[in-house]
């Protein structure tokens, strides 16, 4: 996936489906850029590994948080994320 994606020019279409493997590698992460791409449902999923890797954010190149959804709520659902959050695209 990691090498597909690098050949892709800006503006390609791109298809993704999953979720696939058993675990998230963090320890193999550390030294590089995160992305992390969701969208609905997809999230909660993800929200653990993305908080445990937002604890350790010095330990990596960048994290990004890219998030797609039919609406985006009005209520402070939205509070349970780390100040500097932003929607539909989160950098750290």
């Amino acid at each position: 996936m990691t090498s597909a994606l690098a050949d892709r020019e800006v503006g390609d279409v791109i298809g993704f489906r999953g979720p696939y493997g058993n675990a998230f590698p963090i320890e193999a992460w550390k030294g590089k850029r995160l992305v992390f791409v969701a969208g609905g449902i997809a999230l909660p999923p993800l929200r653990s590994v993305i908080w445990n890797c937002l604890d350790l954010r010095d330990q990596f190149e960048g994290i990004t948080v890219v998030y797609g959804r039919a609406r985006w709520p009005t209520s402070s659902t939205s509070a349970s994320w780390p100040s500097g959050s932003c929607a539909p695209t989160c950098s750290w």
